[in-house]
């Protein structure tokens, strides 16, 4: 059994249709037992999904390692994570003693006496590694920028003063030790200061349509006509993803074998490029580490100890299939930092409206709407124009807006930047995003001399087997499970 594949199974009685917002979240959440956790911003319009998607797709993990975060303080954040330490980072406890006072506590050893002293060299530390932090709202500026270098990947130790009070009322310095990458997921991005986290993050955009809404008020209506039953299906996939978690720790790494492969297809023309690389690799990574369970895994044994061993789950074309599905799904709005419905207002209609010498055509919100009507077949209402989708591609210098010059209370929108919305449309250089199967190949040559070089680099022969000690394989079998053909289909299947 494909542990993402039954995961999604369950959530889709409880969440309809968004598929790959679904897989994507997944994704994510798992990547945060692992060295390089993910960012995701969540955009949209408002009562889409974004926050209920998010809160049903996570309740699979840990219930300890996921935070779920409104726009609260520095200092509330300090005091509803962080513990407090002494100078040596062991932790400070509490407890009421038989006298009914409070003993403290380091290394079993009680310091009650030496407390004050100790707090005075102490700090208070919050400790990110595996945990998913689920901001419900825009994080509060100061927290923002208190966790910024973390989110960013900079550092895995940060410190910081804040002025707290005492529990006289008095105004004090305190220092804060924030530690480890966790993975994050925004469920909002309105604050304008966030923008620069867009590169540092995938940016996916839930389904809006009203097929999706007719199915979701269906289950509403299930929730009333029927009395809730216990999940036991819920809790089976949460033991299977908590083994999932545990298992990898014992696992050297996830591997790809192509990820040379994806420099040649992958886009590589902004700086921002870089870090997005990153982030796809990942996602490949999350997709093997998580289904591991079916996934090839390589044993190299010591010969001279046998409990010395290094374990690696390779990911496959399975693998590299899912993350094309994503890659030609939110590519666009990773790449730009903007929503889904934004990059379809810019592609489809204000792209192609240009004057006969190629210039840009200049439109008012009320020629927009009407065009979004007659190219989309969608309503979009003068104010929601301006309020969502141009306010993105403005902020996204995408769109400029200026007065008309011949009627002074008519703003005109224009396309400020005609580089084919990053190089996404045409697949310039063969970046296509709906491409990428059919320009991808991994031969098994390829496979071949990838597995050769790993074991010189290992100096010993490996162990095939699907799984951790699971059902042995041979290297043939091991092989043709790592080769990608360029026959694959837009939905990322062989062609027969």
């Amino acid at each position: 059994m494909v542990l993402l594949d039954d995961l999604l199974s369950h959530l889709s009685l409880t969440v309809k249709r968004d598929n790959l917002t679904k897989v994507i979240l997944a994704l994510v959440a798992h990547s945060a037992n692992t060295s390089n956790p993910l960012n995701l911003f969540m955009k949209g319009g408002s009562s889409i999904g974004k926050t209920y998607t998010t809160v049903q797709a996570t309740r699979y993990f840990p219930e300890k390692g996921v935070w779920y975060l409104g726009g609260l303080s520095p200092t509330a954040l300090v005091h509803g994570y962080g513990q407090l330490e002494d100078y040596q980072n062991n932790p400070i406890t509490e407890s009421y003693g038989e006298d009914g006072k409070i003993r403290y506590w380091v290394n079993d050893e009680d310091v009650t006496k030496q407390i004050r002293e100790i707090v005075g060299e102490a700090h208070y530390a919050i400790d990110l590694k595996g945990k998913i932090l689920v901001f419900l709202e825009s994080p509060h500026i100061e927290t923002y920028n208190f966790l910024r270098p973390i989110l960013s990947h900079d550092k895995k130790e940060i410190t910081y003063k804040f002025t707290d009070k005492t529990s006289k009322g008095k105004l004090s310095t305190r220092t804060v030790v924030v530690r480890n990458w966790p993975a994050t997921i925004f469920c909002t991005t309105d604050a304008r200061w966030m923008a620069e986290m867009v590169s540092r993050s995938l940016t996916i955009s839930p389904e809006e349509s009203q097929e999706k809404y007719k199915e979701a008020n269906s289950l509403t209506a299930g929730k009333f006509a029927f009395p809730e039953s216990s999940d036991l299906e819920l809790e089976e996939i949460q033991m299977r993803v908590r083994k999932t978690t545990q298992d990898s720790l014992y696992v050297a790494k996830g591997l790809i074998p192509f990820s040379y492969k994806l420099v040649e297809v992958l886009p590589s023309t902004e700086g921002a490029d870089m870090r997005h690389f990153t982030q796809y690799l990942s996602l490949i990574q999350q997709s093997a580490l998580l289904n591991m369970g079916s996934r090839p895994v390589l044993t190299f044994i010591n010969p001279s100890n046998k409990l010395d061993r290094k374990q690696f789950v390779v990911a496959t074309r399975d693998d590299f299939s899912l993350f094309d599905s994503i890659f030609r799904q939110y590519a666009a709005s990773t790449r730009a930092g903007i929503p889904n419905r934004a990059i379809e207002l810019f592609t489809k209609v204000l792209l192609p409206n240009k004057h006969p010498d190629g210039q840009p055509v200049a439109l008012s919100a009320r020629e927009i709407s009407n065009k979004v009507m007659e190219v989309l077949n969608i309503k979009r209402s003068q104010k929601q124009l301006r309020d969502y989708e141009l306010k993105h591609l403005e902020q996204a210098d995408y769109v400029k807006k200026y007065k008309n010059p011949d009627n002074k209370r008519e703003v005109l929108y224009e396309v400020a930047s005609e580089n084919d919305f990053l190089g996404l449309e045409k697949g310039d250089n063969g970046r296509a995003s709906e491409n990428i199967a059919l320009l991808m190949s991994f031969s098994a040559d390829e496979a071949k001399n990838w597995l050769n070089r790993l074991h010189d680099a290992m100096g010993i022969p490996c162990i095939f087997s699907i799984g951790i000690d699971g059902q042995a394989i041979d290297e043939t079998t091991f092989l043709s499970m790592i080769t990608i053909t360029q026959n694959l289909s837009p939905s990322g299947k062989e062609n027969s």
